[in-house]
């Protein structure tokens, strides 16, 4: 007679923690990570003003339809971007 064994499937063992070290590690990068993609933020902003030309950011409180613009001299202005003209300022800032 013919028997027909069936394959078991694999045991899985059960996957051990992170480490100490590398929990303490991921801490310390999602603790950073803010400050670091800010700083990535400020160089991309001063590398354009650096070229004599202004630019546009926003932040959490900036109201809706405005811009932060940041001109080369370091004045910043609240203004409403016209694409047919000049932006308009609402106020400096």
């Amino acid at each position: 007679m013919n028997r027909i064994a069936a394959k078991s499937p694999p045991r899985r063992t059960a996957r051990p923690g992170p480490s100490a070290d590398a929990a303490d590690s991921l801490d310390h990068l999602w603790r950073t990570l803010p400050g670091l993609l800010a700083a990535a933020d400020d160089w991309a902003l001063r590398d354009v003003l650096n070229a004599g030309v202004a630019a546009y950011t926003s932040t959490a409180e900036t109201p809706a339809g405005l811009l932060i613009r940041h001109d080369p001299d370091g004045a910043r202005h609240l203004v409403r971007v016209n694409l047919d003209g000049p932006d308009t300022v609402i106020r400096r800032l």
